[in-house]
């Protein structure tokens, strides 16, 4: 043999050599440290791919559920329909409650006619048209049950209101 030494040769090495001295198959020896370390080299690259797979497994994020793709059921529709329309209702009856607590102060009632009449500036009160001809003096009571005094000011058979002068008790 022409290469004295093939310890340190690699398997390409030694196929180059075996091709240039013209035996066409190639030199493999038998060594056992270089089978033995290339197990251990084929069972190292194993070992740190599962290694490698299992930490991807763990670190993967997990699967979001679907809920805003999930359709609600009909109950559940109607359920929230109600909750809406609650809540509207709900949001009107707070605005008129506010309304009437501002207009609380402002409100008359004739208690003879059964009509009522609005505070309009310092001493006058607007009410719907009087029926019949109107009384000199009229007693008015307001939210509070206090009694007020009032005559006629201003009004008609064809007005559809009627103005009253306050004369006395409104503050």
């Amino acid at each position: 043999m022409l290469f004295g030494n093939l310890r340190g040769m690699s398997k390409r090495a030694m196929r180059r050599a075996a091709r240039a001295e013209g035996r066409g198959a190639p030199l493999i020896p038998s060594n056992r440290s270089d089978h033995v370390h290339g197990v251990r080299y084929a069972v190292t690259l194993s070992i740190l791919a599962i290694a490698i797979l299992a930490v991807g497994f763990y670190l993967k994020p997990a699967k979001e559920t679907a809920l805003a793709e999930q359709q609600p059921s009909p109950s559940e529709t109607q359920r929230l329909r109600r909750r809406a329309q609650r809540s509207g209702l709900e949001s009107m009856s707070d605005y008129f409650a506010s309304i009437a607590e501002e207009v609380h102060g402002t409100l008359l009632s004739i208690p003879a006619t059964g009509q009522s009449a609005v505070v309009w500036g310092d001493s006058l009160a607007m009410a719907s048209a009087l029926s019949g001809p109107p009384p000199a003096a009229l007693k008015l009571v307001t939210a509070s049950g206090e009694s007020v005094s009032a005559t006629p000011f201003l009004g008609g058979p064809n007005l559809p209101m009627t103005t009253l002068k306050l004369t006395s008790g409104v503050s």
